[in-house]
């Protein structure tokens, strides 16, 4: 019997082609499915929850002042915290004229949340503050340091140097104040008056503030004195410093444009009622 060698290696030849055609299409099909599935997981997946169910809005660490942290996880209604001393507890939210407030039932623990920054208060006192979600504002907070006024028994806590290159401090840190028995009153300066003390009502937070601003130019600079009253635990208290505004034109392009976008965008508010918030009274001994 005479064996056609050629016909089995043409047979042999196409069904191995035949094979490896197969394989490929089976791997391209399992491919696209594994593709598939991975869309319509990401297009249709749940919200993640918490133990109960909630959905989560967002989720941040804030860094605060001596190397504290918060951990927040956001909900519609309620924040759930945990704090770098091993506490964690669930506040529902609470009312507030500015930022996000939430609290305990007698609101001896509230946490606020304006932006990126919060804060914690525990009775009358301020224990995690200056909280920044950027860690790279974690050096900045730890370069605050403690003020003790052993006169009226009072401390807070203040930048030793403001974050701005054209602003310097002069009476620093503040002076502060408190007497009993006064209300806020506010009178503001009207827009026509040609006075030069300028006084304003402004509200930083949950906190009203009287903003009094006296200034006087002096080579090439303006010196500017402020007070900012407010009420504090049944009491008036007043915190009063000067800061030196260089005249911006004086400097050459583009120092000049730095100095004008600075003076524009520098928020003195927040660094005040960041002092406020750390203002306590301390225990006599």
């Amino acid at each position: 019997m005479k064996i056609n060698f050629l016909k089995i290696n043409y047979f042999m030849k196409h069904k191995i082609l035949g094979k490896i055609k197969r394989n490929k299409i089976i791997a391209i099909v399992a491919v696209l499915i594994v593709v598939i599935a991975g869309i319509f997981f990401f297009l249709y997946r749940k919200p993640a929850v918490n133990k109960t169910g909630d959905n989560v809005i967002n989720s941040v660490t804030f860094y605060c002042s001596g190397n504290k942290s918060i951990q927040a996880i956001f909900f519609a209604d309620k924040v759930e915290l945990s704090l770098s001393d091993g506490r964690n507890m669930l506040l529902p939210q609470a009312i507030s004229a500015s930022g996000a407030r939430y609290a305990n039932s007698d609101e001896s623990f509230v946490f606020w949340n304006k932006g990126n920054t919060a804060f914690i208060n525990e009775g009358d006192a301020a224990t995690f503050e200056n909280c920044s979600i950027d860690a790279v504002n974690q050096e900045e907070n730890n370069s605050w340091q403690t003020f003790t006024d052993k006169e009226q028994n009072l401390e807070f806590q203040y930048p030793a140097n403001l974050t701005a290159k054209y602003i310097h401090t002069v009476s620093w840190p503040p002076i502060i104040t408190v007497k009993a028995g006064q209300q806020l009153d506010c009178q503001e300066t009207s827009a026509a008056s040609s006075l030069p003390q300028r006084v304003k009502r402004r509200q930083v937070d949950n906190r009203v503030y009287c903003v009094s601003a006296s200034s006087e130019g002096a080579a090439g600079s303006v010196y500017t004195e402020y007070s900012y009253t407010t009420a504090w635990n049944g009491k008036i208290a007043k915190l009063s410093f000067t800061l030196r505004y260089p005249q911006c034109y004086n400097y050459d392009e583009p120092k000049q444009t730095e100095c004008k976008n600075e003076r524009e965008s520098f928020d003195l508010d927040s660094v005040i009622d960041r002092i406020f918030t750390s203002l306590k009274e301390l225990t006599r001994i």
